[in-house]
């Protein structure tokens, strides 16, 4: 497993764990821009219990709320 985890950290420049959280994301904006999905609903649909926690974690990715998201997207900047 720790070879795996070196060789895609230095194919991708990512961890798993980012390289997955980024992909998390990506599936939880396109639902907030492209659906009227709830946002508890795009939570558990990229696999969080809590919506809450999915809500910190789009904040520290984007930057701004996911109801902000939706709203004004715009206000949309990554970490990238």
């Amino acid at each position: 497993v720790r070879k795996l985890e070196r060789v895609f950290k230095r194919e991708t420049g990512n961890t798993m764990m980012e390289f997955h959280l980024r992909e998390k994301m990506k599936r939880a904006l396109i639902l907030l821009l492209q659906t009227n999905t709830p946002i508890k609903s795009v939570a558990a649909d990229v696999g969080y219990m809590e919506p809450s926690a999915f809500i910190r974690t789009f904040k520290r990715f984007y930057k701004c709320s996911p109801t902000a998201a939706r709203q004004n997207p715009n206000s949309i900047t990554t970490l990238e």
